[in-house]
């Protein structure tokens, strides 16, 4: 009996210390920021969120695949990360400090982590030791949030005694003092040289920044001129929405006779799931269904759906379809989740290079975070200044994108009974490519219990659909061909 007892205390134990060893990382305190990677070998910018959980900093595996320039092959059990130019492949066991360095075993300081179905590794790892497995120097500035990538000095210094000998060769005995008088003063001149071609190369990087940031207050401004000015959008007694009225030169687009309405995420990607078990995919789907039944049915336009089967489509292949047809619109429909259980509320993103804030900046990690089960290339995505060109190319669709994004939000707050978080900027994949107006609708939080239920239901999610169908031919009524928004 007595040794029953203590049988039973002793395996009690043990189910309390395992028990508190796989608490979900999700739970508790954590922040999120974003993190600036500076490339100086490939002379490349790149932004990448941080986490810092209970004070250890975690980096997403699709983050570190990107920047490293690698792609993911996915399993259960464990996340292998191949890349092909370096000849090295890393497997990152989930829930783990077991790494594989193609066949060497080496341990972490912390665990990988699986959170919200993306898997995590430890910034430790690419700060300390993933420099010298592929040999090169990672510098971590933490007062300026920077991580630099640079060859490693002795490489530098290789390059540059090699350069040397080309340009100095040894000096005949009688020669020699004369000989190291020229050498000094030509490896001056080549340091000075250098030290102009960094300063050239800081000088453009600032004014990159400052052309972002310049292009970012502008969006700032036409976002907090339509929320201050009656002019901008109104509603009359009858509900009618009056665009700005001012006269704006637009890109000769014509009629809005044809739009995309594109369901995220479907089939092996199901997008953030609810507590109980909802599918944004789902949610997705039948609201994009439903949109495109009411805009046909009121109107002459024609709507094409980038899926109208629960099927996985690529983010890049989703713009591919609307450019390919000539859509005059993109509208791509989401459910949002978030850590926090509390978080609730309907908001609209159009592109940006320059999230418009930390939390917009996560919402499109999660979105894009799809990537991380497209296959091989598919996979491979956008450098930031890529992304940058992109969002110029957008850029002539700005202000209609804000527009359109405005009035839905005003839709939204009137019909919806549902908190308005605005209208927010973000690099988003699956807008990026895009030649013509495009947003992204975040219609509520299955991560939040109360919109969970709210999004299970067939009248709420009507409700939606009638908001953005309204708003699209709020939108069509108002545009008239070759001169955009009425006077």
């Amino acid at each position: 009996m007595i040794f029953n007892l203590k049988r039973r205390a002793f395996l009690l134990i043990v189910f309390l210390f395992l028990a508190s060893s796989v608490v979900p990382w999700s739970l508790g305190a954590f922040t999120i920021k974003d993190i600036l990677v500076m490339d100086n070998i490939e002379n490349l910018r790149h932004s990448m969120v941080l986490i810092n959980k209970n004070e250890i900093e975690y980096i997403s595996i699709t983050d570190f695949a990107y920047i490293f320039d690698g792609y993911l092959e996915k399993e259960d059990l464990f996340t292998k990360v191949i890349f092909k130019e370096r000849d090295k492949e890393v497997t990152f066991n989930h829930g783990s400090k077991e790494v594989f360095i193609g066949n060497e075993k080496i341990f972490l300081d912390t665990s990988c982590q699986i959170i919200k179905r993306k898997s995590y590794i430890p910034f430790s790892f690419i700060r300390e030791r993933w420099g010298e497995i592929i040999n090169i120097s990672i510098i971590w500035k933490k007062e300026q949030d920077t991580l630099i990538l640079e060859k490693k000095k002795e490489e530098k210094d290789k390059k540059v005694k090699e350069q040397s000998l080309k340009v100095f060769p040894p000096p005949y005995p009688r020669q020699r003092g004369i000989e190291k008088d020229k050498e000094v003063k030509e490896q001056s001149l080549v340091k000075e040289e250098r030290k102009k071609e960094e300063k050239d190369k800081e000088v453009k990087e600032q004014l990159l920044v400052k052309e972002e940031k310049k292009k970012a207050r502008k969006e700032e401004s036409l976002i907090k001129e339509k929320d201050s000015q009656e002019k901008t959008v109104s509603f009359l007694k009858k509900e009618e929405v009056v665009f700005d009225k001012r006269s704006h030169k637009r890109s000769n687009q014509g009629v809005v006779d044809l739009i995309t309405i594109d369901p995220g995420h479907g089939g092996k990607d199901p997008g953030a799931v609810g507590s109980t078990g909802l599918k944004e995919k789902d949610v997705n789907l039948e609201v994009a269904k439903r949109v495109k039944e009411l805009i046909e049915t009121k109107s002459n336009i024609k709507v094409m759906m980038t899926r109208q089967l629960d099927e996985f489509i690529p983010l890049r292949r989703r713009s591919e379809m609307a450019n390919a047809i000539k859509s005059k619109l993109f509208i791509s429909i989401h459910a949002n989740a978030s850590f926090s259980e509390g978080a609730d509320g309907f908001e609209t993103y159009y592109l940006s290079a320059v999230a418009s804030d930390n939390t917009a900046r996560a919402v499109s990690l999660l979105e894009n975070g799809v990537i991380e089960i497209e296959n091989g290339a598919a996979s491979k995505d956008y450098g930031y200044l890529e992304f940058i060109l992109a969002d110029m190319a957008q850029n002539q669709f700005i202000e209609e994108s804000i527009e359109l994004a405005g009035v839905l939000q005003e839709i939204a707050k009137k019909k919806l009974n549902i908190k308005s978080r605005g209208i927010k900027s973000a690099l988003f994949y699956v807008l990026k490519d895009t030649t013509m107006p495009a947003i992204l609708v975040e219609v509520g939080f299955v991560s939040n219990p109360t919109e969970e239920q709210r999004l299970k239901d067939s009248c709420f999610k009507e409700k939606i659909a009638e908001c953005i169908s309204e708003a699209i031919l709020a939108y069509k009524d108002k545009y008239k061909e070759s001169s955009g928004f009425t006077k």
